[in-house]
């Protein structure tokens, strides 16, 4: 599942030029994620809002690319921070639908660890980063 340079740029282009800034009222984060060994699944930056203790939403160069934009996501706190969880419906190289199910789990210290499981496929790709509060 390796990812173009022209797709790659075009994803983090997608994401700056799209960022937009959270709500007053709901709780954000700004994560960089050292996403080398995502296989172009992960995106370096993402922004995270939680919209409530169950929703959020989740914008990054992936969502932004496959999806136009911002996607809902579930969300839960844990005992270090919270969980988030949501998919894109994404197309490899090769043009085969990818549906690609995302988790983010951000600690009370602000480190975040993403991570990425293509449905219908083996295996799973991961990046940590670090975030803090928009």
């Amino acid at each position: 599942m390796k990812r173009n340079k022209n797709i790659r740029s075009a994803i983090m282009a997608g994401f700056f030029i799209g960022a937009v800034a959270s709500g007053a009222a709901a709780q954000g984060w700004q994560c960089q994620v050292d996403a080398s060994t995502g296989n172009g699944w992960i995106a370096p930056s993402v922004n995270i809002t939680l919209d409530s203790s169950r929703s959020a939403s989740v914008h990054d160069g992936i969502t932004d690319y496959y999806e136009g934009g911002a996607v809902q996501a579930r969300a839960r706190q844990t005992r270090n921070g919270h969980r988030i969880s949501w998919a894109v419906n994404a197309e490899d190289d090769l043009g085969n639908r990818i549906r690609m199910r995302y988790t983010a789990n951000i600690d009370a210290d602000n480190a975040i660890h993403l991570r990425a499981d293509p449905v219908d496929f083996r295996g799973n790709l991961s990046g940590r980063g670090t975030c803090w509060q928009n």
